[in-house]
């Protein structure tokens, strides 16, 4: 797969020596730190359920699956990798000044309602109830489920919310699944969570196929964020050596926002999982700082969160695969890190709801570059296919 970013892989000979090598990496760790400052604002036990009554327009119940243990402090999980899958649902309101792409963290226990965006409803659940819990969800939502793969430096806390604001802002309809991984939360940890994200594999692959199970589940739709995009295509990937990639059919548009992707695993990846019959779509931008430090830590070679669409042969073979590719690098957005723009920008959120919509069928192979403006303007529809 001829995918470039302008840039050639390093090879033996031409890489930096390794004391400026460690050098850049300490001052990109850094330099990233300050740009993000902490992976959210989060703290222990923002998640315990209040008390006292609401009334709010939007509310949105995240059923979790989780490779994380569970802490002994109640409503929370550690980093830790669990030899189970742990289940978990929590139900959130939106406060009443919602605004899309934003998150708004309790910044107290317990949290404020008219505020915050508050835990109404915190509990463990069996494997049994989940399932039940999903089909239920489902069968009210015309069959539609939404599971979303957190990435790289974030925490439990951080993932129920920023689904939480996803789902909402996206309209997602049925049931709104987590899959929450044991990243350590930490920019440092890069590696520690590139090696839980492969450890939790199998286990994405079992939750997906006890969702497809469930008779009232029509469509599962995937929304995989930076290393939760190397996850999940290594689990589909591994799906379909096994014989049901689509998960009984029902694997509906894969969606990979800023995948954190090593290019060359993603072609062999691509080999393996073969052109699917459903949409496969690919969020980028050129500007990504995140995927830059990757890159970095990754021996400088090419993420596809990086890739230049303006290359004529990545265009071809983007065609050729049937992939759908959303080039946001002129979509200006708040964080500083462009890492987010898929769920940060209110107007990018919505796109990936049609994405996951009505329209999703009829999604071409090819590159979009989208920008504020075309966003605003809703003009996306007919550069992507309806």
């Amino acid at each position: 797969m001829v995918l470039s970013i302008g840039q050639g892989r390093s090879g033996s000979g031409t890489g930096i020596n390794r004391l400026r090598f460690a050098l850049a990496v300490l001052l990109s760790c850094c330099a990233l730190a300050v740009l993000g400052g902490c992976a959210s604002d989060t703290f222990e036990g923002q998640l315990s359920p209040i008390s006292s009554p609401v009334v709010t327009q939007k509310s949105i119940s995240v059923f979790v699956a989780s490779t994380r243990i569970r802490s002994d402090k109640p409503y929370t999980f550690t980093y830790g990798r669990s030899d189970v899958v742990n289940y978990q649902r929590v139900d959130l309101s939106m406060p009443p000044g919602h605004r899309s792409g934003a998150i708004e963290y309790p910044r107290a226990t317990p949290a404020n309602p008219e505020t915050d965006i508050a835990a109404r409803r915190n509990e463990a659940l069996s494997q049994h109830d989940f399932e039940e819990g999903i089909a239920a969800a489902a069968k009210r939502g015309g069959g539609e489920v939404t599971l979303f793969v957190h990435g790289f430096n974030t925490n439990y806390e951080e993932a129920v919310f920023r689904l939480a604001q996803i789902g909402s802002d996206a309209g997602a309809q049925g049931a709104v699944v987590l899959f929450a991984w044991p990243s350590r939360g930490r920019v440092l940890d890069y590696l520690a969570d590139r090696e839980s994200a492969t450890y939790s594999r199998d286990r994405l692959e079992a939750v997906l196929h006890e969702i497809a199970r469930q008779p009232a589940v029509r469509r599962i739709n995937v929304l995989a964020h930076s290393m939760g995009a190397f996850l999940t295509m290594e689990t589909l990937r591994q799906a379909k050596f096994k014989g049901d990639g689509e998960f009984s059919g029902k694997l509906n548009a894969v969606v990979l926002a800023a995948p954190d992707i090593d290019l060359d695993v993603f072609r062999s990846q691509l080999d393996a999982i073969g052109r699917r019959p459903r949409p496969t779509v690919l969020l980028i931008s050129g500007d990504d700082q995140a995927l830059a430090f990757s890159r970095l830590l990754s021996g400088d070679v090419d993420r596809v969160g990086l890739v230049d669409t303006s290359s004529p042969e990545a265009r071809a073979e983007i065609e050729k695969r049937g992939l759908v590719v959303i080039d946001l690098t002129n979509v200006k957005a708040d964080d500083a890190t462009n890492h987010a723009k898929f769920a940060d920008v209110p107007t990018t959120v919505r796109f990936i709801g049609m994405l996951i919509g009505d329209r999703r069928a009829s999604l071409q192979g090819g590159v979009v570059r989208l920008d504020n403006a075309a966003l605003a303007a809703e003009r996306i529809g007919d550069s992507i296919g309806r």
